[in-house]
């Protein structure tokens, strides 16, 4: 009895082994099939993730790009007020000039009709 005991051993051995055999070589291929689909999955999603980068990228230098141009015609806006500031100022002190200048000649006006008014008050009018 003992050597058909040992044959069942064997028999249950080299089954196992066949099965065993047959599942890693189900399996050989699928998992030699599992990687190429992983990394044609992991370079999809790469390539997704890199289309989000360059999209982002770019919306950033945009951004940036804008920012400059803004900041330029803030410069731009800036100094233009400055120098409307300055002339605006200019103008005022030639508006109070030309009222001190025509408050002058209006006493010079009241001065040479006072005097014109003498002059014919001599002649006898």
């Amino acid at each position: 009895m003992q050597p058909a005991r040992h044959r069942t051993v064997f028999t249950l051995t080299a089954g196992a082994f066949a099965l065993a055999v047959f599942v890693l070589g189900a399996a050989g291929p699928a998992q030699a099939q599992s990687p190429s689909k992983e990394a044609a999955g992991a370079q999809a999603e790469r390539d997704r993730v890199r289309k989000q980068l360059d999209a982002v990228n770019k919306a950033i230098r945009e951004t940036s790009s804008e920012k400059k141009r803004a900041s330029k015609a803030l410069v731009e806006v800036d100094k233009r007020l400055k120098d409307t500031t300055a002339r605006l100022k200019e103008l005022d002190a030639q508006a109070q000039a030309l009222e001190r200048e025509v408050e002058g000649l209006k006493r010079q006006e009241t001065q040479l009709a006072q005097a014109l008014d003498q002059t014919q008050a001599r002649m006898g009018k």
